[in-house]
């Protein structure tokens, strides 16, 4: 919702589970970005391929391990032009062998933080906020890759930095206009984490 809401670009979410395509439905209601938002239930190897072969995309996997799978050796071809944002459920050594696959690519690790960040901002949340802001599980890593020619991660920056602070100040005028930025915000990945499905964003 949130890459949807600040990027105006057309969003593709995918989740397994119904109960959670519905809640997507209405949080892009909410936010005013359902026109942008087209959610499915499953994401294969072959249907990730036909989204982003030979187009310029941002891809956002959290798939509880499910991408060791998803990303065929045709699959990291097809993402020559994109960059994306995977992350890693396997060990070390696992992780290693799956960031090796996209070879000619120079690929990020991020290590999730120890201690949240930003929390207090998800206070409409209730007393429940910063445990839902904090990782359960043990550390995990997110892989980034960026394109061979030029990454679009830049652009990206300066286009969510400069939508966030239009956003913010229309948000002082209203208490639930402000609401929603802030879930627009807190909730930016969750339309793109699923139990096992898949998520890529045009």
């Amino acid at each position: 919702m949130g890459l949807a809401r600040l990027t105006k670009k057309p969003v593709i979410a995918f989740d397994v589970n119904g109960s959670e395509r519905q809640i997507v439905r209405e949080m892009a209601a909410l936010n005013q970005v359902s026109h942008l938002v087209t959610i499915s239930d499953w994401c294969s190897s072959a249907r990730l391929m036909d989204l982003v072969s030979g187009k310029r995309a941002l891809v956002f996997c959290d798939i509880d391990g499910g991408e060791f799978s998803l990303f065929t050796s045709d699959t990291v071809r097809a993402l020559n032009l994109c960059d994306a944002f995977i992350e890693l459920h396997g060990t070390p050594q696992e992780n290693r062998g799956f960031i090796d696959r996209f070879v000619g690519r120079e690929p990020i690790i991020l290590d999730h933080p120890k201690e949240s960040a930003g929390a207090e901002r998800l206070a409409l949340l209730g007393k429940d906020a910063r445990r839902m802001s904090v990782e359960y599980r043990d550390p995990q890593q997110w892989l980034v890759l960026r394109p061979g020619d030029l990454s679009s991660l830049e652009q990206l920056r300066e286009h969510l930095g400069s939508s966030a602070s239009s956003l913010e100040t229309t948000a002082a005028r209203s208490r639930l206009q402000s609401e929603e930025v802030m879930l627009a915000s807190s909730a930016g990945y969750i339309a793109g984490k699923t139990t096992t499905g898949r998520s890529a964003s045009r």
